[in-house]
């Protein structure tokens, strides 16, 4: 038997013996949560009518102002299968369970209102779900040793296509360091035209308003391997080897690469008359060295909380949003350990070392690792110019010292 009655917010809440007929999460500790600043706990996804999870704001929604009140929402996921333009029509009702008379508490829109799930709005809810003084208090029964029970039951009234655009990104790990050399002979019998390596490298000689160049560009060598739609995020470096003195002459570039856009790099590269002077050694008995190069260096592996991690950095100076910045992350090592649905709540510290004064440059967050999403760092870490000064300490002798701080506070597996 149900008791309900709708409020001044068009909610109705009521009371139930009967569980939610989708899912249940179970959460062990919950005032750690708090404690550790978790901003937001969302769910292993479950199946009804398509992919769901619940997101749970333990100290209130703070994107939306909310204070004093457990935030908790229904959130869509894995939407791709759904086609462009998707639109999910649902009636969904939101649970906590009271502990102490086994029952319980159930929110819903009033009058079984139906709500819109599209691709700019993945999540509906309750940004007051319950009170936090309300929800504290034992003797309710919805906290009992620290552990509360919430759930959701829901049902999928239709499905509408209309057109659209959708943006897909792919997150791709590659090998830490990848560099290809070119070398071209007999150069200065190659004609006016397009010339390309045996894997991704194009040159081409051009002219214009009377100055001559080398075009040089890096390019997809197979783009059937990426869907339309998916992007691939590169940070490059292009280069002609000075082959006398090594003072090479290179340009950087980070760009996305497509189906369409499938070569970046440079339309003048390097004019053509100061690379064929002799003194500044990129032609040698006719010869060139060209060599396209793709950095990511990575720490060896270590240990914590039970798992392999590693932390790596990228060197992004000339990307135009992290322009003469270094790039860190912490990684998760071995993903073969790792189930789906099984997450990880990890707070670290990324540091490099001030070796002279010891007023080290760290970054610190808490975040979720799994197995879609097996790193977390920051895009700009530190500014190169602020690394490579000498009286700051962080390079001596051309010695950098990385650390990182690691601490596991929770994990979250499937019941």
């Amino acid at each position: 038997m149900e008791n309900d009655f709708v409020d001044q917010v068009a909610i109705s809440r009521s009371i139930s013996h009967v569980p939610p007929a989708q899912f249940l999460l179970k959460i062990e500790a919950f005032s750690s949560l708090v404690e550790n600043d978790v901003e937001n706990y969302e769910s292993l996804e479950f199946d009804a009518g398509g992919y769901k999870k619940l997101v749970v704001y333990p100290n209130g929604n703070k994107k939306k102002n909310v204070k004093d009140h457990i935030s908790l929402y229904l959130a869509m996921v894995d939407t791709s299968s759904l086609g462009l333009g998707w639109e999910v029509y649902v009636i969904f009702r939101l649970f906590v369970l009271d502990q102490n008379k086994d029952e319980f508490l159930i929110l819903q829109d009033a009058m079984g209102k139906e709500r819109r799930f599209h691709v700019l709005k993945l999540e509906w809810g309750f940004d007051q779900f319950i009170p936090l003084e309300e929800f504290n208090d034992a003797s309710n029964g919805y906290l009992v040793g620290d552990t509360c029970v919430f759930g959701a039951e829901l049902s999928v009234k239709e499905r509408n296509k209309c057109k659209g655009e959708c943006l897909s990104m792919t997150k791709l790990t590659s090998a830490s360091n990848y560099k290809h050399v070119w070398k071209i002979e007999n150069f200065s019998k190659l004609e006016a035209k397009l010339y390309e390596s045996e894997e991704d490298t194009t040159l081409s000689q051009r002219s214009g308003s009377s100055i001559s160049y080398i075009s040089m560009y890096l390019q997809l060598a197979d783009s059937s391997t990426i869907t339309h739609g998916s992007k691939i995020y590169v940070h490059f470096t292009l280069r002609i080897r000075d082959q006398v003195l090594s003072k090479h002459h290179e340009k950087k570039s980070s760009n996305w690469f497509t189906t369409s856009d499938k070569a970046w790099g440079r339309t003048k590269f390097v004019e053509l008359s100061y690379f064929n002077k002799a003194e500044n050694g990129f032609l040698v008995n006719d010869v060139c060295i060209v060599e396209a190069e793709a950095k990511r260096y990575e720490s060896e592996v270590f240990v914590a909380g039970d798992q392999k991690w590693y932390i790596y950095f990228l060197n992004c100076c000339s990307s135009t949003d992290v322009r003469d910045h270094i790039s860190m992350y912490l990684e998760l090592a071995d993903l073969s350990t790792i189930t789906r649905g099984f997450k990880i709540y990890v707070h670290f510290t990324l540091r490099i070392r001030n070796q002279v004064q010891s007023i080290h440059n760290d970054c610190t967050t808490s975040d979720w690792f799994r197995t879609s999403i097996d790193n977390w760092g920051w895009h700009k870490f530190m500014e190169l110019s602020y690394l490579n000064k000498a009286g700051n300490g962080f390079l001596v002798n051309d010695v950098c010292i990385v650390e990182a701080k690691v601490s596991v506070l929770g994990i979250s597996d499937a019941l």
